[in-house]
């Protein structure tokens, strides 16, 4: 864990700003709507972003129509025994967007939608949850070497719950049992 870096909120705002200009000065005679749609990582400080790309949305002549704020995060259920991905989106739209007009349309296809953005938490060794300090990074990943047990198919077994940036390496007589994996289970591919 370590506290964001100094430009990490500001890198978020000029990019939106530069998302701004650019549509001013690419899409200025264009007709109909302009939206802008911008990916936070987990631990982004979603709730600073909403009221700075609300401000950004009111101000006079911003040639944004709409703002689309989209957080991907992996959740796990209270118990911790699973892990879902998940989808937050926040549509920002301008005194102008007629909804009857342009209903905005969205479904997560592979992960579930989620209505508030997601909340880390550190689980301490006593098993109980806390909330990280505010605007910190969280990572962990590790490798579990787990014994396995093997059937006259020489088939393996490992009896383990996943949980993510945990790399499971089966061990039988000792030997770990690698391949070539990705580094972790956050990877999606399409």
């Amino acid at each position: 864990m370590m506290p964001y870096h100094k430009n990490e909120q500001p890198n978020f705002k000029q990019k939106l700003n530069t998302a701004i200009s650019d549509l001013k000065q690419k899409c200025a005679d264009k007709v109909g709507k302009k939206a802008i749609f911008m990916r936070l990582h987990q631990t982004a400080n979603m709730e600073g972003m909403k009221e700075y790309a609300n401000d950004l949305m009111n101000e006079q002549g911003c040639a944004a129509d709409l703002i689309v704020l989209y957080q991907p995060a992996y959740i796990n259920d209270s118990n911790l025994t699973q892990t879902t991905p998940s989808q937050y989106f926040c549509f920002l739209k301008s005194a102008n967007w007629d909804e009857n007009k342009y209903p905005i349309k969205m479904k997560a296809v592979i992960a579930q939608h989620i209505i508030n953005p997601s909340k880390q938490k550190m689980v301490w060794p006593d098993g109980s949850l806390k909330d990280p300090p505010r605007d910190h990074y969280m990572y962990s990943t590790g490798q579990y070497f787990v014994a396995t047990k093997m059937n006259e198919k020489l088939e393996g077994t490992v009896t383990m719950r996943r949980k993510p940036n945990l790399s499971l390496i089966p061990v039988y007589q000792g030997v770990p049992l690698v391949g070539v994996f990705p580094p972790n289970d956050e990877f999606l591919v399409l």
